[in-house]
């Protein structure tokens, strides 16, 4: 008989949703406040509920991109998901991700086959990161029987690809993501080559707003104000870039320049660029004194 739900659980299943939209809009967008937020998320959902395998793999795998974790950190991590749910086949799949980036290849290779038995019809992912994981431990022996089966694993993952459903789903998704944002810059390009450009301003506002692309949309529409002399709209637009990624070096370089130009009674906001351009880029500080 199954034990009732209780509310934490039922609280961490609405936050891991949560955790897991910020997440997939990171990966179409690459904004940095939805790593944040799809991390802060997932850490929550793990509070409310340790029992949630997703959590610790998913969490693993943001922060170690994010820098914010060693791969033996990542690994742990991974480890905790399988000791949740030892039949959770992408608790697995991860592990053997950061066992192969830690040149651990044997290891790695028991966790993906062990992915594979745990779920063959979803196995696409599994079988392709196998195959090279394969490929790269027969660089080093030079094993023609690994040789062999990541020439089958590759085949039959590709294969698999092309029936997976969430793969195609995503797939089609970033298309559409993709196309939404070529046909909104093509248009705000045609008000601009008609010398339209308060139109094309308005495309650009709406672009970011409609697709989530706040770093490619505010950043055009910054350069396109400067360039037409309305410096305090260029300036709104480069820190909404700036909320969008705190580590674009681009706009903290434009958003200084544009106050020591235009604004200098904000001379403070300008050196606070300067300071974090000097965090991200310590070896180039002579290029911003």
């Amino acid at each position: 008989m199954a034990l009732p739900i209780t509310n934490n659980e039922f609280e961490a299943q609405t936050v891991l949703e949560a955790a897991r939209e910020y997440h997939e809009r990171y990966l179409l967008h690459s904004e940095v406040k939805d790593l944040n937020l799809a991390v802060d998320y997932y850490i929550q959902a793990v509070k409310l509920n340790p029992n949630m395998p997703e959590t610790y793999y998913r969490l693993a795998n943001l922060l170690y991109e994010n820098g914010q974790i060693s791969l033996e950190g990542a690994i742990e991590q991974c480890r905790a998901a399988i000791k949740v749910a030892p039949d959770n086949a992408d608790a697995h799949l991860y592990n053997g991700y950061f066992l192969a980036l830690a040149q651990r290849y044997v290891e790695a290779n028991f966790e993906f086959e062990t992915a594979i038995k745990l779920d063959p019809i979803g196995s696409a992912r599994a079988r392709l990161t196998l195959a090279r994981s394969l490929m790269k431990e027969a660089s080093f022996d030079n094993n023609l029987k690994n040789k062999i089966k990541a020439a089958y694993y590759m085949v039959s993952g590709s294969i698999m690809t092309v029936c997976n459903m969430p793969t195609l789903k995503m797939f089609m998704k970033n298309l559409q993501e993709n196309l939404s944002v070529l046909a909104f810059g093509l248009k705000a390009e045609t008000f601009i080559g008609t010398k339209n450009v308060s139109k094309a301003i308005e495309t650009y506002d709406i672009a970011a707003e409609k697709t989530g692309c706040n770093e490619i949309f505010y950043s055009k529409m910054g350069d396109i104000c400067i360039k037409n002399d309305a410096p305090e709209v260029a300036l709104n637009s480069y820190r909404k870039v700036l909320n969008a990624n705190p580590y674009n070096r681009d706009i903290l370089a434009k958003i200084a320049t544009v106050i020591q130009t235009y604004f200098k009674e904000n001379i403070d906001e300008a050196i606070e660029c300067y300071n974090r351009l000097l965090e991200i880029e310590p070896e180039n500080a002579q290029v911003y004194y």
